[in-house]
């Protein structure tokens, strides 16, 4: 309330959660057209962005104990999305979340697609 708020900063942040987003309904929606009910689809979709999410955190990593996870960092959304609720607009983790969202809506395109 007394101090002025950084706006890029606030902008960043929201712009990083909303790509994080639309890269999580992407793969949802991929995920969810291999399953019949909707209650195995959410569950298998949770815990797959679960994994996607928690590669990136170091603290996880080192808990499991394996370094084969230090190369599936470069995959963790969180990673991706920490430089935006930094502030730092980097053109790397932008393009990994088109791309991301873009190749599973390809594939769900594609899925359906073929169905009929």
């Amino acid at each position: 309330v007394f101090g002025r708020p950084d706006f890029g900063l606030i902008l960043s942040g929201y712009f990083g959660i909303f790509l994080l987003g639309a890269t999580n309904l992407a793969i949802v929606f991929f995920i969810s057209l291999f399953f019949r009910t909707q209650i195995a689809s959410m569950v298998f979709s949770f815990f797959l962005l679960f994994t996607l999410y928690f590669f990136g955190i170091q603290k996880f990593t080192d808990l499991i104990g394996i370094e084969q996870f230090s190369s599936l960092q470069s995959i963790s959304l969180q990673r991706h999305v920490e430089t935006f609720l930094l502030g730092i607009l980097d053109f790397y983790d932008f393009y990994f979340f088109i791309s991301v969202s873009g190749l599973f809506l390809f594939f769900t395109y594609w899925k359906l697609r073929e169905r009929n």
